[in-house]
Order: C-alpha cells, then structure tokens, then sequence
C-alpha cells in the first residue's frame, strides 16, 4: 500500500516538474522572440536572399524577411522594408542591408538593428520608442540609434558614410567612440582612410582611424573637407541624369543636356562636376539651404523618377531572358564597358550600374565591410544569435568587371 502511494507521490511530482519545465520554457520563449519584417518591391529591380540560401531571388510581391536575411536593389530598384508598426525603411537604388536583429524582448522591448552595407536609406520612426525598446541602423563604420525620428544614412563604395536627419534628433557614435547628435540643421560624416592594398580584416587599428565630423557653421576646414568629400561620394555613388542636375545647380554650373551629348562631351561634363567638386568655395555654401535641397531632391524629385515597373522574375541573372527589354529590366542590359572606372552609373548613357552588376564601382570590397560590420555590432553591444556568413563568403553573385580604357578620377586622385 505504502509503496502504491510512494509511486503515485512519484508520478504526480514528475508531472508537476516537467509542467513546471514547460512553464518555465515558454517564458523564456516568451521572454526573447524573433519576428520578421515585410520587404515589399515598389519599382524596378529588388532581390532578397535568405540567410541560409546561396542564390539571390527578384521579388514580385511581398516577402517576409527575418534576421540574417539580405537586401539588395538594382539601378532602378526601390523597396520598402516594414518592421513592426511605425517604424519602416526606404531603400534606395544600389543598395545592400541585412537584417540584423529582430527581436520582441518581453522584459526589454523591441529590439531591432539593420545592418547597412552600401546605399542609401530612409529611416522612418514614427511611433514613440518606450525607454526599453531600441532601434538601430549598423554602418561599417558608425551605429545610429534613434529615439523616435526620421533620418538618411548613406554609405558609399569607399566605406565614407553619411546620417541627415529627416525630423528630429539621431545620435551617431562612430567605431572609433566618437559620439555626435545630428538634427535638421547639420549632418554628421564619417571618413575612412582605406590603405592599399585594401584589408579583407577590418582591424582595431583601421576601426580607430575613422574620423567623424559634425558639419555645422561655422565651418572650419574639417567640416569643409567633409563636404567636399560627401559631394563626391554622392555623385561618384549613383551617377544617373538627375544627381548631375543637383550637382550642377548647387555647383553653378550652367545646365546641359545629357541625352545631347556626344560620348566626349559627357565624359568633358562629368570632370566638369568632379573638378566643380574639387574647386568649390565650402566656406560660402548655406548649410541650411543645402540640406534642405538635398532632402528635396531624395524625397521628391530622385523619388518621383523610380517609376519602373517591378522587374521581372528572371531579372537580374546577367542574361537577357524572354519578357525582359531594357526598360523593365536594365540591369540585364546594361552596358558594361563603364564598369571599372570607379563611378557607379546607374543611368549613364546605357549603363544601369548597381551592387547587382558591378561590384567593381558600386560596391565595398565585401570581405573587408562585413568584417567591419561585425565589429561595430560587438562595439554597439548587438550580440546576435542569428547565424552569419563567413567573412569572406559568397554574399553577392559573380559580377563581371570589364576593364575600360580611360579611368575616370575621382576627386580624390
């Protein structure tokens, strides 16, 4: 009887335990879930790959996307990547982002970081951020963290990088510990002196020789270099009719017309703009004036001109499939004899140049900025548990690099 009664007792504390075990599991669970975002393509060409996939897949429609996963857009690509409800990304032509984290942690938040590799993006944070949430954009080079706002962060293939706010006030902290706070009337720019050859490591001792400057007035001749250098990075970062437009007014130049042009003359007005670049006078720019037209022309008038239909399924494989014709599929028909001299064209006579195609102007070298990029997720304490390619590894397709003539200098040769 007593031993009946010994097995019962033994029984019932076994279940308790394992309910217990169970309990105890699904609030740990709980406590740290991962969730996914939404990418949706709104024009041109917009690929997605999973974090366990080799192969790149050109999105039609709407696509779920969870941490490890990546992002890329073509010459004419633009998405929109929604995260949780009131906080969004524009992403911008030829750019390249991986999800980093995604996580709703019960007891912390939300608890979100996107990894930006090359591009342009619009942050939109349009909810109240509670003090345990965070929300954060990784750069090679810098971490922005946001409190509630809107903001632009670019990086160019040359790893410089760019943070503008939109609305309200980011704080930008560099790898090298600089710690800034960007608002509507200044912008923050972050230089990388790449040595040659060029590291597949990102080192403590390259990590530390980032140098970030907050560009206000009055400028000093920091902040004028910084400006300098940001005009190039933009122009020589997506080179395409309207960015020319931009330069020329902001630069007074007098306005061409780019579809006139011989092959010459073209190439007589992009040095134009680089020599323009090299010569302006910073120190009488208006540094309000000048935000407020680049805020413009990004939101408004580059924005209006990414109207392409979405690309089809087979673009961009490198191969001019059935269905597909140089206005819905550029990037497959894109002239390649620019590719290599250093300016990413993604609308130059014939070329449709972007991450997809052309690795050799529009794109970091890949080992050297995903290494930086795990760096600065150590720095900014984004501990992951998501798996990761190797540094190294095949993170983008095979791009063919054809070797051109004449190179073009940048303002920096």
């Amino acid at each position: 009887m007593r031993s009946s009664r010994l097995v019962v007792a033994q029984v019932v504390f076994l279940i308790l335990s394992l309910l217990l075990m169970s309990i105890s599991l699904a609030e740990r669970v709980e406590a740290q879930q991962n969730f996914a975002g939404s990418l949706v393509p709104v024009a041109g060409l917009v690929q997605y790959r999973a974090s366990d996939a080799q192969e790149w897949v050109t999105l039609r429609g709407r696509q779920n996307v969870r941490a490890g996963d990546q992002v890329r857009t073509g010459a004419d690509g633009f998405a929109q990547l929604n995260i949780v409800t009131g906080i969004a990304l524009d992403i911008y032509p030829t750019s390249l982002l991986r999800i980093g984290v995604m996580q709703q942690r019960a007891e912390r938040g939300v608890l979100i970081s996107i990894e930006q590799i090359v591009g342009k993006t619009l942050s939109r944070v349009d909810r109240a951020l509670r003090s345990e949430d965070r929300f954060q954009v990784v750069l090679p080079t810098a971490g922005i963290t946001v409190e509630g706002t809107q903001f632009w962060s670019f990086v160019a293939p040359n790893l410089h990088a760019a943070v503008l706010s939109q609305v309200g006030e980011v704080r930008v902290v560099s790898t090298s510990g600089q710690d800034t706070r960007v608002n509507e009337e200044n912008f923050v720019f972050v230089d990388l002196r790449l040595p040659e050859p060029t590291p597949s490591i990102c080192t403590d001792e390259l990590r530390q020789s980032s140098n970030a400057v907050l560009v206000n007035v009055p400028f000093n001749a920091a902040r004028e270099s910084a400006v300098r250098s940001f005009l190039a990075d933009l122009f020589i970062a997506n080179q395409n009719p309207n960015v020319r437009v931009f330069m020329r007014e902001l630069l007074g130049l007098p306005a061409r017309d780019d579809a006139a042009m011989s092959a010459e003359e073209d190439q007589q007005a992009v040095q134009e703009i680089l020599e323009a670049i090299r010569n302006f006078d910073i120190s009488a720019l208006d540094l309000n004036n000048f935000l407020a037209r680049y805020r413009t022309y990004w939101l408004s008038t580059y924005r209006a001109a990414l109207s392409n239909p979405i690309a089809p399924i087979t673009c961009g494989n490198m191969q001019q499939d059935a269905g597909e014709t140089a206005g819905n599929c550029p990037n497959d028909f894109s002239e390649m004899a620019l590719c290599g001299n250093n300016i990413c064209e993604t609308d130059r006579r014939g070329a449709a140049e972007s991450v997809v195609n052309c690795a050799a102007d529009c794109l970091p070298p890949e080992a050297l900025a995903f290494s930086c990029l795990e760096r600065s997720s150590q720095v900014f304490g984004l501990a992951t548990e998501v798996p990761r390619q190797p540094v190294g590894g095949p993170l983008s397709s095979p791009t063919p690099i054809v070797p051109v003539g004449t190179v073009t200098p940048t303002p920096s040769q």
